[in-house]
């Protein structure tokens, strides 16, 4: 997604889920692994990126949970704003460029990617060691 937005792997998943039409806590909750308390706290931080609008309207509504039919405060309501759509458009143009790349390319990305990622740690692990000496 935009470098914009600091969002998580959940905020973009609860993102995409919105997009496709799951536009309440509990259609997330059962379209993905995340629980209600992440879903709600993934709509307050969207919400706050100017992302999404969530609506709480009055009363009960009825689903069929698990086979059973439930009554239940009706769950706050979400629908994206016009930035989600540009940060959608964002992701797509990124990844369009990975499919445009070959093979070779792509494995020498994820070589030096990895690479990066193993002087990181590294890094990580000195720093970590001076921090004990230095105690």
């Amino acid at each position: 997604m935009s470098d914009e937005y600091p969002l998580r792997e959940k905020d973009l998943a609860v993102l995409k889920k919105i997009r496709e039409g799951y536009d309440d806590v509990q259609k997330i909750t059962s379209e993905t692994t995340l629980e209600n308390h992440e879903v709600n706290y993934c709509f307050t931080k969207l919400k706050n990126l100017g992302l999404i609008t969530i609506h709480k309207p009055e009363g009960y509504t009825e689903r069929v949970v698990d086979r059973q039919k439930r009554v239940f405060k009706a769950p706050k309501r979400v629908n994206l704003t016009e930035d989600a759509e540009l940060v959608f458009r964002d992701s797509d143009r990124k990844t369009e460029k990975y499919q445009e790349m070959e093979y070779e390319e792509l494995v020498d990305r994820v070589l030096e990617l990895e690479t990066q990622m193993a002087r990181l740690q590294q890094s990580f692990r000195d720093l970590q060691e001076q921090i004990r000496e230095n105690r």
